[in-house]
């Protein structure tokens, strides 16, 4: 039995909000309006990301337009700027090395909120990768993954799908791939590792995309 669909849990959240920025953020209830992150203890700043970078405009641009056409046939809003209120998702890239989340030395971390949350706050840790810059495809994998698992889509085992998160073929994938992830079709496969799972093996991943944000007008 096949994945077709969340319509039990329904359309949540439309807006991916992408922080580049410098940001302090606290512990506590998850609230990304408030700043708040259940991922955190006390009030740990976080860094810009590519802070110090002299193409940093660039390499953010990079991360964004990537984001943005792979979600672009669904009615998902990819945006830089805080929204001012709603329901929206955010994605805080940093420089720091997770440490500051407890975390130290991972790429990225995200609470399995599974479309129980308004405002969830995830991490990309570019600091993992020393002086030099996270790859711009596990960047964007890493975000839309994380996106993707807020509103209850369940992971994957496919190497180069957007919603192949930790699986180990997947992350050794992330790190080499010269390509960015696509959503995929029918007989996508579910993961077995934990994640907002569905019962069957295999999903149509696209029609489930569709399904819980919509198809862009």
């Amino acid at each position: 039995m096949g994945v077709t669909g969340m319509e039990a849990s329904g359309p949540r959240r439309y807006t991916l909000f992408l922080s580049f920025d410098e940001v302090t953020l606290h512990g506590g209830v998850e609230d990304a309006m408030l700043d708040t992150s259940s991922l955190l203890v006390g009030a740990p700043r976080f860094i810009g990301y590519a802070a110090t970078d002299p193409q940093r405009a660039t390499k953010l641009a990079q991360v964004t337009d990537e984001i943005t056409a792979i979600l672009a046939p669904y009615d998902i809003v990819v945006t830089t700027q805080r929204p001012t209120g709603g329901t929206y998702a955010m994605i805080v890239f940093t420089d720091d090395d997770g440490s500051s989340a407890q975390c130290a030395n991972c790429i990225s971390l995200s609470p399995q909120e599974c479309n129980t949350t308004d405002r969830p706050i995830a991490f990309v840790f570019g600091g993992v990768f020393g002086s030099g810059l996270m790859p711009v495809h596990l960047a964007t994998s890493n975000a839309i993954s994380m996106f993707g698992m807020f509103a209850a889509i369940p992971l994957t085992s496919k190497v180069g799908d957007c919603m192949c998160y930790i699986e180990g073929a997947c992350v050794q994938d992330w790190q080499t791939t010269t390509t960015a992830c696509k959503i995929g079709g029918a007989g996508t496969p579910v993961a077995a590792t934990p994640g907002c799972q569905a019962a069957g093996t295999t999903m149509n991943e696209d029609a489930v995309f569709r399904a819980t944000f919509g198809t862009a007008p």
